[in-house]
């Protein structure tokens, strides 16, 4: 997967990255998620709480998703993936008020040179993320979804789709997958511990389950 990008020129990349996220925001649940910030739900003392959208902080041959945190920062709260165990390959969400500004220590850069929340940052419940933005190393035109190989993702997900009572959460994210067209392909190898996503958005095409 990494050879079918490697081709590809920095700014490519980020024109790509411009044009799948102008359709992502054509998504109706990317504008219901928005336009309903602030009547979702509410605080036990009745303020009205923002929806919460969940991005990523992008490595080098992933979708630039760093412009789109401004705008859900303005309308929605913000969170990012944050690892809690490198062992067991565990992470949570974390709710961040800037990427790159105030307050001081925010975020902080990992052992691994991931950039990510700070301890300092609340952790957030999925029952509050509202949608779920997903890098991974290749998709299907299913949904289907294959991860790096840490496991991260995979274990969330799970957490986030199955941590219900019931085997169901009580409330679970939308899930879309982000990706270039180049990788997209005939089929990702699924087991029954795979969580497919709602999802997968490309520069070129929209593709649900």
């Amino acid at each position: 997967m990494a050879s079918r990008l490697s081709g590809l020129l920095p700014e490519q990349l980020q024109a790509a990255s411009a044009s799948l996220f102008d359709r992502l925001r054509t998504l109706p649940e990317w504008k219901s998620v928005l336009a309903r910030s602030g009547t979702a739900r509410s605080h036990p003392d009745g303020r009205p709480e923002k929806s919460g959208v969940m991005l990523y902080m992008p490595g080098n041959d992933e979708p630039d998703v760093l412009p789109l945190a401004g705008e859900v920062s303005g309308l929605a709260r913000l969170a990012l993936p944050r690892v809690t165990d490198w062992r067991q390959s565990t992470m949570d969400a974390a709710w961040v008020e800037n990427i790159d500004g105030p307050p001081a220590g925010n975020m902080e850069t990992t052992r691994h040179g991931i950039r990510q929340p700070s301890p300092a940052c609340p952790a957030a419940d999925i029952a509050q993320i509202d949608l779920c933005v997903v890098p991974g190393r290749a998709f299907d035109k299913l949904c289907n979804r294959l991860g790096r190989g840490g496991g991260f993702y995979d274990v969330f997900l799970r957490r986030a789709v199955f941590a219900g009572p019931h085997g169901r959460a009580p409330q679970r994210p939308v899930l879309v997958g982000v990706c270039f067209d180049e990788q997209v392909v005939e089929r990702v190898p699924t087991d029954e511990f795979d969580v497919p996503l709602d999802i997968v958005v490309t520069p070129t095409t929209i593709y649900r389950r």
